[in-house]
């Protein structure tokens, strides 16, 4: 074998030997998803929890304030989002570039999502958003609950208390 030949051959040769399996590979990156997140604090927001008497559920409310929400002479509009845990951020940073570009006035954002320990957002999220009962899915069905709650629970609260110095 020519030695420029054995030095590409070697290298490869290698990776293939300590290549760890595609099935091993799909594997962790299952489990990687399978495992909750940790917290990230986004600054100018706060997390909010409400035990739901309608639905029987804890639900968490990610709240990004505008600037000068403590003027109570000024309102803002809302925007609510379901799927919090994926879109709040995503949601937060559309709505930064578009009001600081002065396209959306200054207004507060509410980001839904399940609550509680390791809570299952595929098969939460297909009871509460799903009409009725599927056979197909036994959770789902429950959407006339969460919309009683998103009426009555989630969206009764006025004015957010804005925390102080520590």
């Amino acid at each position: 074998m020519k030695p420029y030949l054995r030095i590409l051959f070697l290298p490869s040769l290698l990776c293939l030997l300590f290549k760890p399996s595609l099935s091993q590979l799909k594997i962790d990156a299952y489990n990687q998803i399978q495992q909750s997140p940790p917290r990230v604090e986004i600054p100018g927001s706060q997390r909010l929890s409400i035990s739901s008497t309608v639905v029987g559920r804890e639900y968490e409310l990610y709240v990004q304030l505008p600037r000068w929400y403590e003027d109570t002479s000024r309102t803002f509009p809302v925007v609510y989002v379901l799927d919090g845990q994926w879109d709040f951020t995503l949601v937060g940073s559309l709505y930064g570039q578009q009001h600081y570009d002065g396209f959306v006035p200054g207004l507060i954002i509410v980001a839904i999502t399940w609550g509680g320990k390791s809570p299952n957002h595929d098969s939460l999220r297909a009871a509460d958003l799903t009409p009725t009962n599927n056979k197909g899915l036994p959770q789902s069905g429950n959407a006339p609950k969460f919309l009683s709650f998103m009426k009555y629970e989630a969206l009764s609260f006025h004015r957010i208390e804005i925390p102080g110095p520590p």
